[in-house]
């Protein structure tokens, strides 16, 4: 299944096609504490951060409320157990205030490395005072650009 990403560049439209199975997040929603991605990639024991460049986009696709100083934290992470139960983060960003964590904000546009173990995804931390509000999407897909993200729903699958 794929879902169609548009992103608008000095007037151009680019069209960016996300395969729904690179997918970690689609439009995930969570409060409070940790919280591993909707799904994870297996890998089956390919080296998928070498060859070909992949990349990892995390977005908010909701703007994050919360009744006090909520900051959140995303970490690409590795495990060999789908469920992610006992991963190893492979890169984290700082926490991020809700302030910053608006519908169309990019928080993380990131090369993915290679020699991951054989399940990789998602995890988000909230800290200081839980959301009221917010919804991610993350992905894996092979071009990324500069320009402002523009959401729209996804409208098939194919």
């Amino acid at each position: 299944m794929l879902r169609k990403l548009k992103l608008f560049l000095a007037g151009a439209i680019i069209t960016t096609i996300i395969d729904k199975f690179n997918e970690f997040s689609d439009a995930q929603a969570f409060t409070t504490g940790a919280n591993t991605s909707t799904f994870s990639f297996d890998t089956h024991g390919a080296d998928i951060g070498s060859g070909e460049n992949l990349y990892l986009v995390i977005q908010c696709d909701v703007t994050c409320t919360s009744n006090g100083a909520a900051t959140v934290k995303f970490a690409y992470v590795e495990d060999d157990l789908a469920d992610l139960s006992t991963a190893t983060v492979l890169h984290e960003t700082a926490a991020i205030g809700k302030a910053t964590l608006v519908a169309g904000y990019q928080v993380l546009k990131m090369k993915i490395p290679a020699n991951t173990k054989r399940y990789v995804g998602v995890t988000y931390t909230v800290a200081t005072a839980d959301l009221t509000a917010g919804k991610f999407s993350a992905f894996l897909c092979k071009d990324i650009t500069d320009a402002k993200t523009r959401m729209y729903p996804a409208g098939y699958t194919i």
